[in-house]
């Protein structure tokens, strides 16, 4: 792994983090009742996709320029596959579905998906000055 991928995986992991405990707190402080492993699961699961994805775009992209954006678009369809695969089902089996609940999965999607574009735009501005 090179640095620029450590520092997106560093950068992407603070911004979860901090989203995660200010989500938490506004949870908490609304009173609503939620599975807290769920919750932990969906902001995981989106980081992790993400860091993987990421990681395959920056192999592909120095012999494959072409591909990236193929890439990054698989890489947001794998992510709703597993959100409505793996993610949906367990809200389902917990109660209707509800906005705060598809929050769980939508906010660290949103914030992975803003990181992933802003290093992806980065990153082949590097690739770009490099040929």
């Amino acid at each position: 792994m090179n640095n620029f991928v450590l520092k997106f995986a560093l950068i992407s992991f603070i911004l979860l983090g901090v989203s995660l405990c200010v989500h938490y707190e506004i949870i908490s402080r609304l009173e609503l009742v939620f599975n807290i492993s769920t919750f932990f699961i969906c902001y995981a699961v989106n980081y992790f996709l993400a860091l993987a994805i990421f990681i395959v775009i920056d192999k592909i992209r120095v012999n494959q320029t072409e591909l990236v954006g193929y890439i990054f678009l698989f890489g947001s369809l794998l992510k709703f596959l597993v959100y409505f695969t793996l993610i949906y089902p367990i809200f389902l089996a917990e109660g209707p579905l509800t906005k705060f609940k598809f929050l769980f999965f939508f906010i660290p999607y949103a914030i992975c998906l803003i990181s992933e574009v802003t290093f992806l735009v980065k990153l082949l501005n590097m690739n770009e000055k490099n040929r």
